[in-house]
């Protein structure tokens, strides 16, 4: 049962397979080409609330595929010092999850305890998905916005653009010294 487990640390890896493509007349290749399939592994660690009971063989028999999501809180990224950025309708500073990892079909490749005496009992998972772009009932999904301050790369700024066009209240502008704010 993974919901009395308290994720304290995770790490997402994810290997890109790729065959160099040859072609006659040159010396070295053309493209590397991705090869299939692709894996995302995802190792977890954590602290266990309370002891579980059950089989062994329950647990290898229902691994047919976990679904669960990652969402990293905002309140624990550290706070931008500089003044906000009044962007149109992008979410600057708002208090919306800032990225979203979402695990579909993952099958669990490892699963450890670890106690001792006067500590709390540890855990120690591994997961492994198959990412296929044609699949989107299985995968690794990644939304959300990391690194509010590149948003203003291209971000959505009301009134009219340099030329003086309209463009219904919003046009886009890519990032220049005339967007920072002292």
């Amino acid at each position: 049962d993974f919901n009395k487990l308290h994720l304290q640390s995770y790490g997402i890896s994810i290997n890109l397979p790729r065959e160099p493509l040859n072609n006659l007349g040159y010396k070295f290749p053309v493209d590397t080409k991705v090869n299939s399939p692709v894996f995302a592994n995802l190792t977890i660690d954590g602290i266990v609330e309370s002891g579980n009971s059950g089989s062994l063989v329950d647990l290898i028999s229902i691994n047919s595929g976990y679904d669960f999501t990652i969402k990293v809180d905002p309140r624990g990224c550290v706070k931008s010092t500089a003044a906000p950025i009044n962007a149109g309708t992008i979410p600057i500073n708002t208090e919306v999850e800032s990225l979203r990892y979402t695990f579909l079909g993952a099958k669990l490749e490892s699963f450890n305890y670890e106690t001792s005496i006067g500590d709390n009992k540890t855990f120690n998972a591994s997961f492994t998905v198959e990412i296929n772009p044609d699949d989107q009932t299985k995968g690794l999904f990644i939304s959300g916005v990391l690194g509010m301050e590149k948003v203003e790369d291209f971000i959505l700024l009301e009134g009219t653009p340099y030329g003086g066009t309209d463009q219904n209240g919003y046009y886009l502008q890519q990032e220049t010294d005339d967007l920072l704010v002292t």
